[in-house]
């Protein structure tokens, strides 16, 4: 069995599960989506097809659709995907079954992992304890078995995303509409150019990682050394520069519909997948 697995992954999340996953299952191929990403096509032949991410904005980041829109499928791949969440509610299953379609496929299992937010913008977040990440991850590391040997054996699996584990302070009706809200807005922005709230305080020491772990390259330095956001670039909202800045420089403002607490919280990215592996994405495949 061939088996191909295609990730993204800003803090590392996404790519510690790819990593887990090629250990468990024999004649695995790991490959970073963002490098595939300059072909208009991109012609894949393997008999499993593996799609691993975060949850962006309730959805799937605008990489994936863009991967899926340029994929051709063999006919009888088994696909799967598993999506990194916080807990919140996911409706990126029925999203990328819709592009698949186009490839006369959809997928054949599905899962969610539960893992440490990399958003830093609440109020009062704060970063997972060392205890906290060793807990979580044995109870990941069950549910990876669970999902290799549902690949390895081509079960038909598909977890429900429409559940979410943290509790809103909204009525239904509300939630619903403020769901769709925020998958409009998501998915608006990949045409209006993305979002360009990002900034570097005054503790920036211009050591350039946030332009190296860049997955979009918006991020250039400028003469004095310092990150600027392209504006004629589109923003993967992977949150690498927010949560790789070793000076924790790295800002988001407030928007209108969201408030911005960064320059009062601390960071997060995962301590299995180093800042080197996630710059490494944007090798062209």
């Amino acid at each position: 069995m061939r088996v191909e697995i295609y990730y993204l992954s800003g803090t590392g999340n996404s790519l510690h599960v790819a990593k887990e996953l090629q250990k468990r299952i024999t004649a695995t191929k790991l490959i970073p989506i963002v490098g595939l990403l300059p072909h208009k096509r991109i012609q894949i032949e393997a008999s499993t097809i593996g799609l691993i991410f975060p949850v962006q904005a309730l959805g799937i980041p605008v990489v994936i659709r863009r991967f899926l829109r340029r994929a051709r499928m063999e006919k009888g791949a088994y696909v799967f995907a598993v999506a990194t969440r916080e807990g919140t509610v996911f409706h990126g299953f029925r999203q990328i079954n819709g592009l698949l379609r186009r490839n006369r496929q959809k997928l054949s299992s599905q899962f969610l992992l539960t893992m440490p937010t990399s958003d830093p913008r609440a109020k009062g977040y704060r970063p997972p304890t060392e205890t906290t990440i060793v807990d979580m991850e044995q109870g990941i590391e069950k549910k990876l078995d669970v999902i290799a040997q549902t690949i390895r054996t081509k079960r038909l699996l598909l977890e429900n995303g429409s559940e979410s584990p943290i509790k809103t302070p909204y009525g239904k009706v509300r939630n619903y509409v403020l769901e769709r809200l925020v998958l409009l807005a998501h998915r608006t922005s990949e045409h209006i150019g993305g979002v360009n709230y990002f900034y570097a305080d005054a503790k920036c020491t211009g050591c350039g990682i946030c332009s190296t772990v860049c997955l979009s390259s918006k991020i250039v330095m400028d003469e004095k050394r310092s990150p600027a956001w392209q504006r004629g670039v589109l923003c993967y909202m992977c949150f690498a520069c927010v949560n790789h800045c070793p000076k924790e420089s790295v800002q988001i403002r407030s928007i209108w519909a969201v408030q911005s607490h960064t320059t009062e919280n601390g960071r997060y990215s995962h301590p299995y997948a180093t800042a080197k592996e996630i710059a490494a994405q944007k090798v062209r495949q």
